[in-house]
């Protein structure tokens, strides 16, 4: 079951019965989306429920951030991981929206 800390920034999709068996969350995690606001120029990224970035939606089915290696590899620093450019929330909102049509 997902758990939240006061000041997180999420984006939540939810059962219509939240007094389900399952929470209120759509597929327990899989409806928990993270927000991130960059502390240098306030731009905005969202994450799945494992943190891994998403960088778009199609057909309905997320995309989602490859790297090259490991973040926790022996030896490599943060700044060595190669990632693709992750979705701000709006354009995430906007193809959620998309999806449910």
């Amino acid at each position: 079951m997902p758990r939240f800390s006061v000041g997180d920034g999420l984006v939540l999709f939810l059962t219509e019965t939240p007094d389900s068996l399952l929470g209120p969350t759509v597929g327990l995690w899989q409806g928990v989306f993270h927000v991130e606001t960059s502390s240098t120029d306030g731009s905005t990224t969202i994450s799945d429920h494992e943190r891994h970035l998403v960088v778009g939606v199609r057909e309905s089915r997320l995309m989602r951030a490859s790297r090259t290696v490991e973040p926790d590899a022996v030896g490599v620093a943060a700044g060595d991981i190669t990632v693709q450019r992750a979705m701000d929330v709006g354009s995430f909102m906007d193809a959620a929206r998309q999806a449910r049509r």
